[in-house]
């Protein structure tokens, strides 16, 4: 039923729709809405106001308020989204449909030069694209690597959203949900005839044999899964939590001081 020819797609979409829901617009969005108010607003102002008894620097209080508080705190509040599409994507490999999806989109993606491997990515990508990056890393062929790694920014995260939403409600009024779905879709196509043309010019994929077993139907291991998650979720904190701390303090930097300081 999943790989029939007719009703493959729909039930694909099917299922995003009720994972990007969950993830981006009821539990997701309620989890990182608390997290950001925990983060800037409570924790955010006790670190401020001990510093304020201590220090009189105003410099470095507004730096720790506005520079680290308020620029990683924003992406951090992402976190949850990340987290659950994580588990999503982890229960649908545990169950074995991830595999039967790649077989489903492998011919379709060869044509611009991508793989069955892909689609994992580029789902990622719609959750948090520095990660989707990361998890091109498995891939055999060098230029398919590259090429996915490329093009998975290209699928709309959840950071992206608030923009589309302001583009769509001042050029499009009562009409902009239709434009903000199209956006995404947009950055589905774009991403087709961007792979398509470094497959014609400077990243030429070798011919790629795609042989993969498709597990048996089976009820996921949530313990499993957690773990799975839990170390995804770590690697991505530590790896690029560390890169967006810096430079979220850079850009303070840059935005308060001239270059006489």
């Amino acid at each position: 039923i999943v790989l029939n020819k007719f009703l493959c797609i729909p039930i694909f979409l099917l299922i995003m729709a009720i994972i990007f829901y969950i993830t981006f617009f009821s539990v997701g969005a309620f989890l990182s809405d608390t997290l950001r108010v925990f983060l800037q607003e409570k924790l955010g102002k006790f670190v401020v106001q001990s510093l304020q008894t201590k220090i009189s620097t105003v410099w470095i209080i507004d730096l720790v308020e506005i520079g680290i508080f308020g620029g990683v705190g924003t992406i951090i509040s992402f976190l949850p989204q990340v987290m659950l599409l994580f588990i999503f994507l982890s229960l649908l490999e545990d169950s074995g449909y991830i595999s039967r999806l790649a077989f489903m989109f492998d011919d379709a993606l060869k044509k611009v030069g991508l793989s069955g491997r892909s689609i994992y990515t580029l789902i990622m990508g719609f959750g948090c694209s520095t990660t989707a990056c990361l998890t091109a890393r498995n891939m055999s062929d060098k230029n398919a690597k590259i090429k996915t790694a490329m093009l998975s920014p290209f699928m709309s995260c959840s950071a992206k959203l608030p923009v589309y939403a302001v583009i769509g409600g001042a050029f499009f009024g009562a009409s902009n949900i239709f434009i903000i779905v199209l956006l995404y879709v947009l950055g589905i196509i774009l991403a087709l005839i961007l792979s398509l043309f470094f497959e014609k010019t400077y990243l030429k994929s070798s011919e790629q044999t795609f042989i993969m077993e498709f597990p048996s139907y089976q009820r996921p291991e949530l313990k499993r899964i957690l773990k799975v998650s839990y170390s995804s979720v770590k690697n991505f904190v530590i790896r690029v939590g560390s890169v967006l701390f810096s430079l979220s303090i850079i850009v303070w930097i840059l935005e308060n001081f001239s270059f006489n300081f």
